[in-house]
């Protein structure tokens, strides 16, 4: 499974580049996202068929490879060239601790339940987040959604 998710995560990047120009990064990351946890989905529920479970490993990967260039476009456009180091330095640590959590979490839900589903159903529901937050998030240049008369 490994090499299906690593080789469609690194062939993600400019097939999710590329529509980020056109439909905007937040789109983008919302199909991306909506990728991962479909991916994780198949591989929890497919794990007996091996071509769905290769497929739903790299719909998974390709996922979640799409999000790295997007996260660094949407960082530059929202913070601006000045500040996007300092943005992602402080963001890093935070990114960091959730993204080890994730192992372990794996590891203790596959210790007492006997195998990843449940683990893979939370991270597939944790994916559905950033589209959530991606629709609360303004970039400059970009007009409020919601009126303010009333």
């Amino acid at each position: 499974l490994i090499p299906a998710i690593a080789g469609a995560a690194a062939l993600a990047k400019l097939p999710f580049g590329w529509p980020s120009e056109r439909i905007g990064e937040r789109a983008s990351i919302g199909v991306a996202a909506l990728s991962t946890a479909i991916g994780a989905l198949g591989v929890a529920e497919f794990s007996g068929t091996y071509e769905v479970l290769i497929g739903s490993a790299a719909l998974l990967g390709l996922g979640m490879g799409g999000v790295m260039p997007l996260q660094a476009a949407l960082t530059a456009r929202a913070f601006g060239a000045a500040n996007f180091g300092p943005v992602i330095g402080l963001s890093g640590p935070i990114l960091i601790f959730f993204q080890s959590m994730g192992a372990p979490v794996f590891g203790l839900v596959y210790d007492t339940q006997g195998d990843y589903r449940l683990a893979l159903y939370a991270f597939a529901a944790a994916c559905v987040l950033p589209i959530v937050f991606m629709s609360l998030v303004r970039l400059p240049g970009e007009e409020p959604s919601v009126s303010a008369e009333g």
